[in-house]
């Protein structure tokens, strides 16, 4: 499928991400990180850099939808929050409405287009989301 995703990857219709904006600093501060979840991951990629992680949709939010970030230098995810934090499956499904609610009132934030890892992918610079995004995350982990 890896082909087959290239040949028929959309080309993201955004304008591209300054490279030296606040948003370009926050993801390069954590191209180590990103990089390798990148490349692993073969499903639309949207960043939503803040000042202490890099938030990740993976897919098509705010729809089928999966978050992963970046603490203590260690990738995490709903699975993880599950496992590591004993956060129930019923406050998963809390936190990703949450998380789909914000995304859907930030959609008329500027989006761009960046290449990271040699793969193409969208930029969402929205201090609003990242802190709608954090407390969703600390209220299901509280």
């Amino acid at each position: 499928m890896g082909i087959l995703d290239t040949l028929f990857r959309k080309k993201i219709n955004c304008p591209p991400l300054d490279p030296t904006s606040v948003a370009a600093a926050r993801i390069a501060a954590r191209s180590v990180q990103l990089e390798p979840l990148v490349r692993k991951i073969h499903v639309r990629l949207e960043l939503v850099p803040a000042a202490d992680t890099v938030y990740v949709f993976l897919d098509k939010p705010p729809g089928a939808f999966g978050l992963a970030w970046f603490e203590n230098g260690r990738e995490m995810n709903f699975t993880s929050l599950k496992a590591d934090q004993g956060v129930s499956q019923g406050r998963i499904q809390i936190l990703s409405k949450k998380i789909a609610a914000a995304y859907k009132k930030s959609a008329g934030t500027a989006r761009y287009a960046l290449t990271i890892a040699g793969r193409e992918v969208l930029v969402t610079p929205s201090d609003v989301l990242v802190a709608a995004i954090r407390q969703a995350i600390d209220e299901a982990v509280s």
